[in-house]
């Protein structure tokens, strides 16, 4: 065995000084320190300890808002039910300035620059899924500019303003990208496979870390165990992620760096949603406990944090909804079948048997079960009964199934059960959603795809192109309705069951998410629409023409509907109210 080489007899060219030794040791040792620091540094302050909300609008109808970094400004979306506006609210002098003329289009992921000059928000874009266009707004006034295309999230600067992080989605990868200012140069930095998400426009986010080190963002997952949300961490420059919490959260919207590194705020629910509206929290990076914020029965799905991290601006949200029946075609006398007075009775998911019997979903259990009830509201009983989630139910076209979705084997599958509730079995295994079916299939959601699988269970079977949801399927089970939503402006579409290209496209003003089902004689889709304020149910005949509104609800809000074979209504019904808050941190 040779001699291993030592110093002495290394050649010249080989040869090192023990201070070369001595500085690549600390080199290391300091790479080490902060690969390590978010994790083992303590967390000395216990931030957002006594909390003072304040309310700063008082419409009801707010989407999203966002705050300026010296936490003085807040632009925020009014929806309007047709037609959407961006305003700037003066916190100080309580004054509201109108930014745009209220515009059919839709806002997403409101973000301030860091000097809070611009106001940057995505909305329109075609392209794969949910990505959109970003622009950027003077908020003293001028066009918008267009920055980058392709944004599936909200976007985040590096400390230095120089750079932005986002999210970018196709129909196989989820990419966390960063690019210059102007949107030039981007460069990847770490590449999720869907299922597993860095999260979207609707549930998502980024955030650059104060010290510019490393992006924070919210990643949903799917394992052996099934489906649940967490924080993880990708360094600036592209690598591997790390994951700030082991917890398995049940969701979380978005969240934002606290400005002294110490932790994180998401906007999270650690249980079901009928058990917990999603709350504000503070996530240390340490490995200690999370903390609620906000702990209340309202919902706070997104938020924005001040530069210093003092003011959080918030959308608060109370949503109750009722259930009604109405004979003739919408045309008779309604007649109120729930009284909650802080349920979602039906919210998601109303559907009638065959023999006039109303499946609802409710939380009168405790979780989100699907109840069955006469058509006159009584005899109500529980065909769930599980302590997970169950909704988004259907019934055949043959009256002999239920198909629903349920997270009682950790993910959201598609479920089949007899219509009484006896004998469920599980149809997927990949998350899915919204199912319908007739005899013979079951047609689904799955990455804002349509797919259809044997209703005794098989192999699904890909039937539509990305950017079509919310299925209905027709009464005699050869067609199905659903929406476009692969640009600004949602569409109806008429496809076969057997898949292939649409067969009729119709121009629509439907809400999204789309609610969308067959009139009872299979002549035309009936949909929700909301217009100066109130949701209403609009008829889109099959054969063409304008459709036409068949209700006068003015209500604020309808959540779910379904007609019965006698053409009676059932409707779920009620209020969901949004406006900005201002949570500030008392010390």
């Amino acid at each position: 065995r040779a001699p291993s080489p030592n110093h002495a007899t290394l050649p010249p060219s080989r040869r090192r000084p023990r201070w070369v030794a001595v500085i690549i040791g600390l080199a290391l040792l300091v790479a080490g320190a902060g690969v390590a620091y978010y994790k083992l540094r303590p967390t000395s302050v216990e931030h957002f300890k006594q909390i003072k909300i304040t309310k700063l609008t008082t419409t009801g109808n707010v989407t999203h808002a966002t705050v300026s970094p010296d936490g003085k400004q807040v632009v925020y979306v009014v929806d309007d039910g047709a037609k959407r506006t961006l305003w700037l609210r003066h916190i100080g002098t309580g004054s509201d300035v109108r930014l745009n003329a209220p515009e059919n289009i839709f806002y997403w992921a409101l973000t301030m620059s860091p000097d809070g000059s611009y106001l940057y928000y995505a909305y329109g874009g075609g392209g794969p899924a949910l990505n959109r266009d970003l622009y950027q707004l003077p908020v003293l006034g001028g066009a918008p500019k267009k920055v980058i295309e392709g944004v599936n999230s909200p976007i985040s600067f590096s400390p230095d303003g120089k750079r932005f992080a986002f999210v970018r989605k196709t129909d196989v990868d989820n990419m966390l990208i960063t690019a210059n200012a102007d949107g030039t140069d981007e460069r990847v930095l770490s590449v999720r496979k869907n299922p597993n998400t860095y999260g979207s426009l609707f549930g998502g986010g980024v955030s650059w870390s104060p010290d510019g080190t490393v992006v924070a963002s919210i990643a949903q997952n799917y394992d052996e165990a099934g489906e649940f949300w967490n924080v993880v961490t990708v360094p600036a420059t592209g690598g591997p992620e790390r994951p700030i919490t082991q917890r398995r959260w049940y969701e979380i919207q978005r969240l934002s760096w606290h400005s002294d590194g110490d932790g994180l705020l998401i906007s999270a629910a650690e249980k079901q949603v009928g058990a917990e509206p999603l709350q504000i929290w503070y996530l240390p990076v340490d490995g200690s406990e999370p903390r609620k914020i906000t702990n209340d029965l309202n919902r706070y799905a997104s938020f924005s944090l001040s530069a210093d991290s003092t003011v959080v601006v918030s959308v608060q949200t109370d949503m109750t909804s009722n259930i009604w029946t109405v004979p003739g075609g919408a045309e008779g006398p309604a007649r109120q079948l729930t009284a909650s007075a802080t349920g979602a009775e039906g919210a998601f998911g109303l559907a009638w048997t065959h023999d006039e019997k109303l499946l609802d979903h409710s939380f009168a259990s405790g979780a989100e079960d699907i109840w069955m009830m006469d058509a006159d509201g009584n005899n109500r009983r529980n065909l769930t009964g599980d302590p997970t989630t169950d909704y988004h139910h259907s019934v055949s076209t043959d009256g002999r199934y239920i198909v629903f979705v349920s997270e009682r084997a950790g993910n959201r599958n598609v479920w089949r059960m007899d219509i009484d509730g006896r004998n469920p079995i599980r149809l997927t295994t990949t998350p899915a959603n919204n199912p319908r079916a007739t005899s013979e299939w079951v047609v689904y959601q799955a990455q804002r795809t349509l797919w259809k699988v044997p209703i005794n269970g098989g192999e699904p079977v890909r039937i539509s192109a990305p950017g079509t949801v919310g299925a209905a399927i027709s009464p005699d089970g050869k067609l199905i309705a659903c929406s476009m939503e692969s640009d600004a402006r949602p569409r109806i579409a008429i496809i076969s069951i057997d898949g292939g290209d649409p067969i009729k496209v119709f121009d629509t003003d439907h809400r999204l998410p789309a609610l969308l089902r067959w009139s009872t004689d299979g002549k035309s889709i009936t949909y929700v629409a909301k217009q100066n304020e109130a949701s209403d149910i609009w008829s889109q005949p099959l054969e063409g023409g304008d459709p036409r509104k068949i209700t006068d609800f003015k209500a604020n809000r309808i959540f779910d509907f379904d007609w019965s074979r006698d053409n009676v209504l059932a409707i779920s019904i009620g209020a969901s109210i949004s406006d900005v808050v201002l949570i500030k941190d008392v010390k």
